[in-house]
């Protein structure tokens, strides 16, 4: 069923031009960087903290707390 679902996806996300993925999952992480590349899904794969990260050190994301509230992360 993999195999299957990752040719259709592959097919779908190079039809549409994709070139970068951002990816909310370690797992989902892990199958676009590591295993698409066998069917042919070539992507700049970029967690999303990672992307939130990058966003701040840039300057185009400004986190802050509101309130008595912090900021929290949890990765699934």
């Amino acid at each position: 069923m993999f195999q299957a679902f990752a040719e259709q996806n592959v097919e779908k996300l190079n039809a549409a031009g994709a070139t970068k993925i951002v990816a909310n999952c370690p797992h989902c992480f892990n199958t676009l960087a590591n295993e698409y590349p066998d069917f042919g899904g070539r992507y700049e794969v970029m967690h999303h903290s990672s992307c939130f990260s990058h966003l701040v050190r840039d300057g185009r994301l400004s986190p802050r707390a509101v309130g008595e509230n912090s900021i929290t992360y949890h990765d699934s």
